[in-house]
């Protein structure tokens, strides 16, 4: 009967032992063990913030995945995506319609942010709208990136062809501020977090926005920016596509809910070296930030594209799906 408790304590105590050390290795090796996504993010500005709030609150470990976000500048990055050197990155939908119509096949699977172009010019500029700008230098990034795409489909609702109605000056946003400051444009498009330090620095002033003039035209907010992959790696990832859209998610509404705290934690990241610049983007940085993912803002992409086409910015609507939300 002694023997048999003997053996029976030997018994548990290796039980007990192999469980904990199971636990141990459970609790070791948790990120290596997740799925990693390379996702091309910015080293500032909007996208750059999101990516620095899911990796600060570990909102990708508490999702399931590890997060490598390198930071390219927006035209480096779409690139990036484009020749498949990353998983995923950022894309806005008539830009990426553009690229599906030339051989590739990506969707949009999550959203970042709404249009946040600015429109810039002197103090004491005599400019007050686009209409002002006709004929006018204006400082604007790639053909490729969303801000070139958006700034010519709000024009088009205004019988306007940016090619041909302005004397277009393309370059880095650092370069469309050089332009700006050296006052060899007559107006330049800039974007959140440099907005706000620049509006501050009493030089330029905003006439207008990109936002604005959507909206103006149809009633709706843009969603400039999403999270976008290749076709393939999304059928193949399905579930890291979806466990990055709810830490995306996740990161949103924490922006929206501590928006003063985050602004403050990162105010080195966005630029505001100020107080002043500081508060302006307290009051505007939030305004950008996306907080839904669902059927009406798909449909505000889709329409983004099917705008682009019937003003001849696109030559057709793209074959397949380039919008889907692996949350539904």
């Amino acid at each position: 009967m002694r023997r048999k408790r003997v053996w029976r304590g030997i018994a548990l105590t290796v039980l007990a032992a192999v469980l904990v050390g199971a636990a141990v290795i459970a609790l070791s090796v948790p990120s290596e063990a997740q799925p990693k996504i390379t996702f091309a993010t910015t080293s500032t500005g909007a996208a750059g913030l999101i990516t620095t709030v899911i990796k600060n609150q570990k909102l990708d470990q508490k999702n399931g995945f590890t997060l490598d976000a390198p930071a390219f500048t927006p035209e480096a990055g779409q690139n990036a995506l484009v020749f498949k050197q990353v998983d995923s990155g950022i894309f806005n939908p008539i830009a990426m319609a553009r690229a599906n119509l030339k051989g590739n096949s990506m969707r949009i699977f999550a959203p970042l942010f709404y249009n946040h172009i600015s429109f810039v010019v002197q103090k004491d500029s005599p400019y007050k709208s686009l209409a002002d700008l006709k004929g006018k230098k204006v400082a604007t990034m790639a053909r490729v990136t969303g801000m070139y795409n958006t700034f010519a489909l709000v024009n088009r609702f205004r019988g306007l062809d940016i090619e041909k109605d302005y004397q277009l000056i393309m370059g880095a946003p650092p370069v469309i501020l050089g332009l700006l400051k050296k006052k060899e444009v007559e107006m330049g498009m800039i974007f959140e977090p440099v907005t706000s330090t620049v509006l501050t620095e009493g030089q330029l002033k905003e006439i207008g926005t990109i936002s604005d003039l959507w909206r103006e035209s149809t009633g709706k907010p843009m969603l400039m920016i999403g999270a976008s992959a290749h076709a393939e790696w999304l059928d193949a990832h399905q579930k890291e596509a979806r466990q990055f859209t709810q830490a995306i998610l996740d990161s949103l509404a924490y922006i929206h809910k501590n928006s003063a705290e985050v602004m403050r934690a990162n105010k080195e990241q966005l630029g505001a070296k100020t107080d002043a610049a500081l508060t302006l983007l307290i009051e505007r940085m939030p305004k950008i930030i996306a907080s839904e993912w669902n059927d009406s803002v798909v449909q505000n992409l889709q329409l983004q594209v099917t705008k682009a086409v019937e003003f001849g910015l696109l030559p057709k609507v793209p074959e397949g799906t380039m919008f889907v939300n692996y949350l539904k």
